[in-house]
């Protein structure tokens, strides 16, 4: 079964950073890294930006680093493992799909994350894209020729990070229990009470253990859907997204795609306009909030 995505903007949203399809790497969990918006590809000929300085052909896979070449994405931290970015087709001259994954990967996933129309000047979705492990990735287009727009919206790096260094001493401790008296002996200088310590700064909350789960793919109908995935217990839904199956030639509206509880994902979707079966499936971003 081919996997294919609506034609709309998803817009997923943690704090000021989206989230979107993603797999993530390492086993100690990714934190978000603060990173400037950028623009890492523009194909545009009046306005080219990075590495691909033309159109992305049908058929085409083409690989794209972080750290070489990068367009206007100069200061993107070090050992980055996942990437948010912004995915916009310009001008595509067929209906296609994208996929973007790892550049180490020895397969190309059969998920899509972007549908360009022919019928539509400009198609724009945010996701999440994991890295190889030199911060490279490849995007795939099926049919038709396109201009490209990839601006990236948030870095995640590994949260195996180096121990810091030792907050300042913290107040003075509570006077203890009075002991039993002892024998009466010459009077002493009372001493003085030590000044309190300062309070350590608040620590910055994070995410770590991020994952997607995929829920249950509904039955193929031309009608009208919604489908919700769950994330597993202590995990919080920080984003999601929407998997059409079979659907081509398919062309529905998107009604909803939103948290509906704190860890759980809901996506409708309209019946087909042609009357063409298909299926729906919602996926969900999970991550455990570190305080």
């Amino acid at each position: 079964m081919k996997w294919s995505a609506v034609l709309a903007v998803s817009a997923l949203a943690v704090g000021a950073v989206g989230f979107g399809f993603a797999q993530a790497s390492g086993g100690t969990g990714n934190v978000l890294s603060a990173a400037e918006p950028c623009r890492l590809v523009d194909t545009r000929s009046g306005s080219p930006v990075g590495s691909m300085q033309a159109p992305l052909g049908p058929g085409e896979t083409v690989a794209l680093s972080l750290y070489e070449n990068s367009g206007d994405c100069t200061e993107i931290p070090s050992g980055a493992t996942v990437i948010e970015v912004q995915l916009t087709s310009i001008g595509a001259t067929q209906d296609s799909f994208w996929t973007a994954y790892p550049a180490d990967y020895g397969t190309r996933p059969t998920f899509s994350q972007l549908n360009p129309r022919q019928a539509l000047s400009v198609v724009s979705n945010t996701t999440v894209v994991s890295l190889s492990v030199d911060g490279e990735f490849k995007l795939y287009n099926e049919l038709g020729t396109s201009d490209v727009i990839i601006d990236v919206l948030g870095v995640f790096t590994s949260g195996s990070g180096e121990t810091g260094p030792a907050g300042p001493a913290g107040p003075q401790g509570p006077t203890g229990a009075t002991g039993e008296s002892g024998l009466t002996g010459d009077a002493g200088i009372a001493g003085i009470d030590g000044d309190d310590g300062e309070v350590g700064p608040q620590g910055v909350a994070g995410i770590s253990g991020v994952e997607t789960v995929i829920g249950t793919e509904s039955t193929k109908t031309p009608s009208a859907k919604s489908m919700t995935a769950t994330c597993p217990v202590g995990k919080a839904a920080i984003g999601g997204g929407h998997i059409l199956g079979d659907a081509d030639d398919s062309i529905v509206m998107l009604l909803e795609n939103r948290p509906t509880t704190s860890s759980e994902w809901t996506v409708g979707v309209s019946a087909d306009f042609g009357g063409l079966p298909f299926s729906l499936t919602a996926y969900v971003i999970c991550a455990t909030v570190v305080s």
